[in-house]
C-alpha cells in the first residue's frame, strides 16, 4: 500500500488518540476516515460528533450497532431478531442443550475479540471441557457456536 503521507499515533485506548487524530485531519484536510481496527472503531464511532464538527465524514456503523457487533453473542441475537440466518449458538450455562441439539463438532469462542484469537474446534465432550476451563481460568467470557 503506498500512501503519501504517514503518521504515528497513540494507541486507541490513550487519552490523547481523538485529539492526535483531529489535528491530523484538520492539518491534512481530511474529509472521510475509515477505521483500521476494532479499538478504533469503538473510539471513533463513539466521537462521531466531534469528527463530524471537523468536517470528516466517519466511515462506519452507529456506536451502538459497533458495540453490539464486538460482542458476538449479543450480535448473534441481534441477527436472529432481524431474521437474518445465523449458526446457532448458546452460551456455556447452555453448553448441554446445545450439545444434544447440535452435536459435535462446534466452536469454542471468546465473545470479544478478533483474528481468531481464544478460537478452538470442539470434536468431542473432553474437548469442550478443556477449552471452557481455560478460558475459565484467563477470566474470558466465551460462546459456543455451530461448526459450519
Amino acid at each position: 500500500l503506498r500512501v503519501d503521507r504517514s503518521w504515528l499515533v497513540s494507541p486507541a485506548g490513550s487519552p490523547d488518540y481523538l485529539e492526535q487524530v483531529l489535528r491530523i485531519c484538520a492539518r491534512e484536510k481530511v474529509r472521510a476516515l475509515a477505521p483500521g481496527t476494532e479499538p478504533e472503531l469503538l473510539v471513533l464511532s463513539r466521537n462521531r460528533d466531534a469528527l463530524e464538527r471537523a468536517g470528516v465524514a466517519l466511515l462506519a456503523n452507529d456506536h451502538a450497532l459497533v458495540e453490539a457487533c464486538l460482542d458476538k453473542w449479543t450480535m448473534h441475537q441481534l441477527f436472529v431478531s432481524r431474521g437474518v440466518r445465523t449458526p446457532a449458538a448458546a452460551l456455556p450455562e447452555q453448553a448441554d442443550q446445545f450439545i444434544r441439539e447440535h452435536g459435535f463438532p462446534f466452536l469454542v469462542k471468546a465473545r470479544s475479540g478478533s483474528g481468531s484469537r481464544h478460537l478452538s474446534i470442539a470434536r468431542n465432550r473432553e474437548d469442550y471441557d478443556f477449552f471452557a476451563r481455560r478460558l475459565a481460568s484467563l477470566g474470558i467470557s466465551f460462546i459456543l457456536t455451530e461448526y459450519v
